[in-house]
This record gives C-alpha cells, sequence and structure tokens, in this order.
C-alpha cells in the first residue's frame, strides 16, 4: 500500500459524497476499498468509513460512534467479542488518538 496521506487531497471539499469506496480510493480518501480503517501503528490514522458493517456504530453528522475492526458477527453486525489492540486498524486509531 502506498504511504498513508492526511489532510484533505486538492479537489475534494468537504460535505462531498462518494457513491462507494473505489470511488474514495480514487479520490485519495482511503487506500483501500475493504478496510474500514486506513491506519497502523506506525503511522496511526488517516481516515475510516461507516458502511452498515457494524449495528453499533452510529453517525450523527458532526459526530460519529466508530467501534473499529474486528470481533463482529458478519451475520448479525453486532460486536460479539473484545477487539485487540494488534488489529493494524485499531493499532493506528490508539496512535492517532
Amino acid at each position: 500500500m502506498a504511504n498513508i496521506s492526511f489532510g484533505i487531497p486538492k479537489g475534494v471539499k468537504a460535505g462531498d459524497i462518494f457513491p462507494d469506496r473505489i470511488s474514495l480510493v480514487e479520490a485519495r480518501l482511503h487506500r483501500s476499498p475493504q478496510r474500514g480503517i486506513d491506519g497502523n501503528v506506525d503511522e496511526g490514522t488517516a481516515a475510516i468509513v461507516l458502511s452498515g458493517g457494524y449495528k453499533d456504530d452510529y453517525d450523527y453528522g458532526d459526530e460519529i460512534l466508530y467501534t473499529g475492526e474486528g470481533g463482529n458477527d458478519p451475520a448479525t453486525g453486532r460486536q460479539v467479542k473484545d477487539q485487540t489492540i494488534s488489529s493494524a486498524g485499531n493499532a493506528g486509531l490508539i496512535v492517532s488518538r
């Protein structure tokens, strides 16, 4: 994966809407079309995507509740076990906290 990029890329403005994750990758807002967290323990986290995979995530517009990655039941989207900080994405969230 290319180096992580922090900040808003040229040509993108607050409020822009993207139809899918591929569009986010093409706009250089996220590096992965699948992972929800774009980050790692070495660089921190530059972006997250709420996609409805976790029923415990909430988006209030100017505030979100983000579950992190791992520990969910794909059938229900519910958190069923503890997450770990050894997960690259979760570790990146801690670094950027």
